[in-house]
């Protein structure tokens, strides 16, 4: 009978580990996932700023039509996307969504009052679990690290 493969031979290296130590599969999800969010955040920041800007606001107002964190998230998404400062750019854009949900979509308050209706309340919930549970994907990516395949990497292995 084959011995059983060790434990530590059969895993995979741990996310947490050194760009060198991880897998070539795992480095191009951690790219994927980085450059998919980069999208959303570049896609999102861009249309909503534009739509606020021209004046084109929800009826009644929502968390839609609250600019500062649009434009905060616009600014920080091409260091994200290219890696640059991976760790202090995550922990920024978690910051940002954690605050934007406190303030912008506090479907808490809505719940209590006549106006917007009970619709307007969940999808003010479904916005605030979705900031919540995207800023905890970034404190991971910031924990874990952009992987091989940023610019951080590049400048390090130039040094």
């Amino acid at each position: 009978m084959p011995d059983a493969p060790s434990a530590a031979a059969s895993q995979q290296a741990l996310p947490g580990a050194e760009a060198a130590d991880r897998s070539l599969f795992l480095e191009a999800r951690v790219l994927a996932a980085r450059l998919m969010m980069a999208s959303l955040f570049g896609y999102v920041g861009l249309v909503d700023m534009l739509r606020i800007l021209r004046g084109h606001v929800h009826d009644p107002p929502d968390g839609h039509d609250v600019l500062w964190p649009k434009v905060v998230e616009f600014l920080l998404v091409l260091p994200f996307l290219l890696g640059f400062k991976t760790g202090p750019v995550s922990q920024a854009l978690a910051a940002c969504l954690v605050l934007e949900a406190m303030t912008a979509w506090t479907y808490w308050r809505e719940q209590t009052q006549d106006i917007p209706s009970l619709y307007h309340s969940i999808h003010s919930k479904d916005h605030f679990a979705t900031n919540i549970a995207v800023a905890g994907g970034l404190l991971l990516l910031q924990h874990d690290g952009g992987g091989k395949y940023t610019l951080d990497s590049y400048l390090k292995k130039k040094d």
